[in-house]
């Protein structure tokens, strides 16, 4: 029975990495609609920008820039795969690593029957 994993990207930049806009979004576009037709993605989007709030214990708040370049989540998909060896194969397609970037994956216990 597959199980869902979340895929957080990290880092990575196109253009350093020598890819145009449109090269980019083209291998993003490409690598999800291969996920959905496999019927492996379940969601997901990309992050707009460094710019939120981290909250913590006491009702601190700290503002502004949330990580630095290579910590900071850009992004994430949610995916369907029968074990965490299988979705490191769906990962290992992942744009995000040809632009310098990196892929955390971890299982995901889903509780809200989307799935």
């Amino acid at each position: 029975m597959p199980q869902q994993f979340l895929l957080l990207f990290r880092g990575g930049d196109p253009a350093r990495a020598g890819f145009s806009p449109h090269t980019a979004m083209k291998q993003w576009g490409d690598w999800v609609a291969s996920l959905k037709h496999s019927g492996r993605f379940v969601h997901g989007e990309p992050l707009q920008g460094a710019q939120g709030c981290v909250l913590a214990g006491e009702g601190r708040v700290t503002r502004g820039s949330v990580g630095g370049d290579e910590e900071r989540v850009n992004g994430y998909l949610a995916v369907r795969a029968p074990d965490l060896d299988a979705a490191q194969t769906l990962a290992q397609d992942c744009p995000v690593l040809l632009h310098g970037g990196t892929v955390e994956i971890r299982p995901a216990f889903v509780v809200n029957g989307h799935g």
